[in-house]
């Protein structure tokens, strides 16, 4: 996180706010936001291959934002249910997070919801919801599509810290 250290002006009705005032309130509102660290997620059931994985988050207290990006790659491979490495450890499973999935070989878009089996790893579930959708449950091989190059998985949530 990073660490402000200058002074926010005080503003009063009639005052004139500079640009300076407002680069100090950006800065002071950055540094309490938190900058986000790059992270690799841990996968459970999921051969990388020549695909690419990002990760992301940032803590601020006890409040975890994070977000995943998995592009699939010619020999990327799911081989059960997917799953995911949390950056920080979950204070409990009581919470869910939004889930992107993209089949590039006809454009179409499912939503997914992460389902928690522990506090360091999360499930990634399709929704049965939307155009064309035909099935639910966990995210594998061949639900809720044939995953191939280059389908996309995206995953953003926020969660509280052990």
């Amino acid at each position: 996180m990073s660490t402000f250290t200058g002074t926010i002006a005080t503003i009063s009705a009639g005052d004139e706010i500079l640009d300076s005032d407002l680069d100090t309130w950006h800065d002071a509102l950055v540094a309490a936001a938190g900058a986000w660290t790059p992270y690799t997620p841990t996968l459970t059931n999921v051969t990388l291959g020549n695909g690419t994985l990002t990760g992301k988050y940032r803590q601020v207290g006890k409040t975890v934002d994070f977000s995943i990006s998995l592009t699939f790659g010619t020999t990327t491979a799911f081989t059960g249910s997917i799953g995911f490495g949390l950056p920080v450890t979950a204070v409990d499973v009581n919470w869910t997070a939004a889930g992107f999935l993209f089949d590039s070989s006809n454009s179409e878009a499912r939503q997914g919801a992460i389902v928690n089996p522990s506090t360091t790893v999360a499930l990634l579930y399709a929704a049965g919801m939307g155009p064309g959708a035909t099935s639910s449950g966990p995210v594998d091989a061949t639900n809720p599509f044939t995953w191939a190059s280059p389908d996309l998985v995206r995953i953003s949530g926020t969660y509280e810290a052990a």
